[in-house]
């Protein structure tokens, strides 16, 4: 299977369609990373349990379906006063407004555990508690072709489901 798409921040660029479709007061910081030049941060007074705030990439139509296999890389520095949805894989064009009920999506709770969560926010499954100031591989796999949503934290997987409704 061939890479469809990779953003690393290392453009240094926060205009759209350079590295990403948009962007949502988030930033391109030098001081934490974990490889290269760049990273993304999302600081935790932009957190919002309800309006998205981070990166948005627009695959074409004609991947709708997938399979996605999707890696990240987070860092905590500070636990979230309110659970956050981090990463949400949707057939949503845009990152304004609240979030939608569409796709699945991974949250950050408050205890620092993250949450595998379907199109209708309920919890597939969930991980043990994430360590501050530790970079972490966070990686999902969804199929729409045939229902199925997997999480996976440094390679270990933490929820999965068939039959998730990942539309």
């Amino acid at each position: 299977m061939a890479r469809i798409w990779q953003c690393g921040f290392e453009l240094n660029s926060p205009t759209a369609n350079v590295e990403w479709t948009a962007r949502t007061t988030c930033s391109i910081v030098t001081g934490t990373i974990r490889t290269g030049t760049y990273a993304g941060e999302v600081s935790a007074a932009n957190l919002s349990a309800t309006t998205p705030v981070g990166w948005l990439y627009q695959f074409s139509s004609a991947a709708a379906n997938g399979p996605y296999f999707i890696r990240t890389y987070i860092r905590i520095h500070t636990a979230p006063t309110a659970a956050n949805i981090i990463v949400d894989l949707n057939d949503g064009t845009t990152i304004s407004g609240a979030y939608t009920a569409n796709g699945i999506s991974i949250r950050l709770n408050t205890d620092r555990t993250l949450s595998l969560l379907s199109n209708s926010y309920a919890v597939i499954g969930s991980s043990s508690a994430l360590a501050l100031d530790t970079w972490y591989r966070l990686e999902i796999r969804s199929d729409k072709t045939v229902d199925t949503a997997t999480a996976l934290l440094d390679g270990t997987q933490f929820a999965t489901q068939t039959t998730t409704n990942t539309t």
